[in-house]
């Protein structure tokens, strides 16, 4: 199955292997997985709580109150959304909105994964350390330097920032960056031995779940994109 998502020879492989293996990677539509679509903020913080949770990692519930008039307390994403804010992960805006079906920027989400690699990766080893590259389009005070240099120290920047003289940070978050990230957390918490175990021994996800999962969600989930 992980065949129809992505080539082996892709870079992003083993970070998408591992998000398949611990079940976060789910047919979009139709089978699709849809790898280079965007998602908005809501998404982000359904899948990045999603994956906590399957690697044990307890998610605040004593204070679910999420301050942002634009998430009513019935929404499908509002736990979500409250974990992420609990956990100093995700924020909302200055006019006390959260923007949910925006799509999350790249500098956001490489604000968000450098905040998930030190609150919940073990301590990085120096060898794994990159060497950033000098983006042309990002000033040299400004504030997202912090967090690529974090991530750089980690050995988790993805193949495209690295490699890119362009940092492009307004570009919408895809699939295949977001797995990124998380794939590089799961691999830090579980190392490669112990998630290929887990993956033989857990449950494998057809597409027909999928189905029926989006079926459930297309009632108590209108605000979901799942058609792209």
């Amino acid at each position: 199955m992980l065949a129809e998502i992505i080539e082996p020879e892709d870079p992003y492989y083993e970070t998408v292997r591992a998000c398949h293996e611990l079940g976060i990677i789910r047919p979009v539509a139709n089978g699709d997985f849809r790898l280079d679509q965007a998602l908005n903020r809501y998404e982000v913080a359904h899948l990045t709580i999603e994956t906590l949770k399957a690697l044990g990692i307890e998610v605040p519930t004593d204070d679910k109150q999420v301050r942002y008039h634009d998430i009513p307390g019935g929404h499908w994403a509002y736990d979500d959304v409250a974990g992420c804010v609990n956990l100093g992960l995700m924020g909302g805006f200055e006019d006390l909105s959260f923007y949910g079906r925006r799509n999350m920027l790249k500098e956001h989400w490489l604000a968000m994964a450098s905040a998930l690699a030190v609150k919940f990766a073990p301590l990085p080893d120096p060898e794994d350390a990159q060497q950033v590259p000098a983006y042309s389009d990002l000033p040299e005070l400004n504030w997202l330097w912090n967090p690529i240099n974090t991530l750089a120290s980690y050995g988790w920047l993805d193949p495209d920032t690295m490699e890119d003289d362009f940092l492009n940070r307004n570009d919408a978050v895809t699939r295949r960056l977001l797995y990124w990230y998380l794939g590089r957390l799961i691999i830090a918490r579980m190392g490669e031995s112990d998630l290929r175990d887990e993956g033989a021994a857990g449950e494998s996800y057809s597409e027909s779940d999928a189905q029926g999962e989006k079926q459930g969600e297309s009632s108590s989930h209108p605000d979901m994109d799942l058609e792209g």
